[in-house]
């Protein structure tokens, strides 16, 4: 392998690594507290249409982040009201909302642009730029490290943020309270249903912004289901990451470097394996760590972890 495409091989490990470590960031943070939030894929589907959307309209990409992040957050919050004050089965309401999710993006996507004409980046106002600039100069380090767009960076200090906030935080130490026993932490007056509110809405957001990085940023593009794939990464590169912020990151990375080897193994020729081989590969893995972890998976997780609470004077 050549210098050039290992160089490559790291920048895609860490463009393709970057939305499955928000999404797993925002999740695993919900998941300190307890809930279990699977309607993190439909967060993804509806903010990669509302950045399109928005930034087709406006024609300004941070302003179609933002707005990416506000409707996946309005999603999170309708999801937190159905099992925080409703106390509905997170599981239930996690796929409910997600099968939801995806078909009104298609019914969206096919008002907004009948026949799925959907406008190319030539006429969206994506992200063009990227990398800071001299330091992306330095040969290797500087295309490897500094040559990325700035949802990279903005990742890696939401994590340490949260690893922070969870860690070194009185807010942090109610809502590891709250994950470990609900019971105990509301009979100490803690206010469970406000903390399980802003962690959700926290994931709903952070998937938001997964989403405007994979159209704005990485492909430039939209059509129905390019967020495929990338929830389901995430949850595994929960339990990899022991519900650690930092580890998480790295677990994502690993899934990255797995999905940037489709394009490792077309440049190289290998084997004549198939495509949808190299497609498959990283869940393929993902199910392997997921064994793998199954045996310490019940040391790490939150004790409360998908239980719904339901206080013994509203029983």
């Amino acid at each position: 392998m050549d210098l050039n495409l290992f160089i490559s091989l790291l920048v895609r490990t860490i463009s393709l690594g970057t939305p499955i470590a928000l999404v797993g960031l925002g999740e695993g943070f919900s998941q300190k507290a307890g809930p279990l939030n699977l309607g993190i894929i439909g967060y993804l589907s509806l903010g990669a249409y509302v950045s399109w959307v928005m930034a087709y309209r406006l024609q300004n990409p941070w302003i179609a982040t933002i707005m990416a992040m506000l409707a996946a957050g309005l999603l999170a919050a309708f999801v937190a009201f159905l099992v925080v004050t409703l106390n509905l089965s997170q599981i239930v309401v996690g796929v409910g909302v997600a099968f939801f999710a995806e078909g009104l993006v298609c019914l969206l996507t096919f008002i907004a642009w009948p026949n799925y004409l959907i406008p190319t980046s030539f006429n969206v106002g994506v992200f063009r730029t990227a990398g800071i600039p001299i330091l992306r100069e330095i040969p290797f380090i500087g295309e490897v490290l500094f040559g990325h767009h700035l949802f990279v960076y903005l990742m890696v200090g939401i994590a340490f943020l949260l690893h922070y906030i969870v860690n070194k935080t009185k807010f942090g130490l109610k809502l590891r309270a709250v994950g470990e026993s609900t019971a105990a932490s509301d009979a100490m007056g803690i206010n469970v249903a406000r903390i399980r509110y802003i962690v959700i809405i926290v994931s709903g957001m952070l998937c938001g912004l997964a989403a405007s990085y994979m159209t704005l940023v990485r492909a430039r593009a939209y059509v129905l289901g390019i967020t495929g794939g990338v929830g389901f990464l995430a949850l595994a590169a929960i339990v990899l990451g022991a519900w650690k912020s930092p580890r998480i990151v790295l677990a994502a990375l690993l899934f990255g470097f797995v999905r940037s080897l489709h394009f490792l193994g077309q440049a190289q020729r290998w084997i004549n394996i198939p495509s949808e081989v190299w497609q498959m590969l990283p869940y393929i893995v993902a199910i392997i760590v997921l064994m793998i972890s199954s045996i310490r998976i019940g040391a790490e997780a939150p004790p409360e972890l998908a239980r719904t609470y339901i206080r013994e004077d509203e029983a």
